[in-house]
């Protein structure tokens, strides 16, 4: 998922990330979904709102929707064991999933004005924030579905295999759905930021 540039906005409101790699175990009994983030930093060179903008346009992240300020890219790994009890199969489902994120980062911030410098942190923060919303949107989609695909149950471990491999594409797909409508709401946010609105006045001197 990522945060694309201008009117294309796509940044994945979650809890704070720290730290490069963190780690999260959540579920009940048997089922769990086990998360890891590695963290990067995009370097944004420019002491000013113009050259800042400039730069992140100019030198954008590559998302998974094209150019962007920043991005969090999903990778889903399934696992399913089943089991044969009285004539029915059940399953123990566990998913891993993998961010890899993409954050701004101002190379040179002890060369902007007070000003400057209050409307990257708001825009760097803002950005921050999305992508976490999003993280954390992914990680409730996995959980949901561990939870709906262990109350499943077939006569044959093989039907009971394909059922819950296609639920899970399904949710892959509902939950990217999810993502892009938010970011939809989002748009106007980032439209109206102080960083490009000090950018546009700078480039009109």
């Amino acid at each position: 998922m990522s945060w694309e540039l201008g009117l294309r906005v796509r940044v994945w409101l979650r809890t704070a990330l720290g730290g490069l790699v963190m780690a999260a175990l959540c579920g009940e009994a048997a089922a769990e979904v086990k998360v890891t983030v590695n963290r990067r930093e995009h370097l944004v060179q420019g002491t000013n709102a113009a050259s800042l903008v400039r730069s992140i346009n100019g030198n954008p992240v590559r998302g998974d929707h094209g150019n962007a300020y920043a991005s969090i890219h999903p990778s889903f790994n399934l696992s399913v064991k089943t089991r044969e009890r009285g004539g029915q199969c059940r399953a123990e489902v566990s998913v891993r999933l993998h961010f890899d994120l993409i954050l701004p980062k101002a190379a040179s911030p002890g060369g902007m004005s007070s000003r400057t410098r209050s409307a990257w942190n708001s825009f760097a923060n803002y950005a921050r924030n999305h992508e976490a919303w999003h993280q954390s949107s992914y990680t409730n989609c996995a959980k949901s579905f561990v939870s709906r695909a262990e109350r499943l149950g077939a006569k044959q471990c093989i039907s009971l295999q394909s059922d819950i491999r296609t639920a899970f594409n399904q949710m892959k797909r509902d939950c990217e759905a999810r993502q892009l409508a938010y970011d939809r709401g989002q748009r106007s946010v980032v439209a109206r930021m102080t960083l490009f609105a000090l950018a546009r006045a700078q480039r009109r001197r």
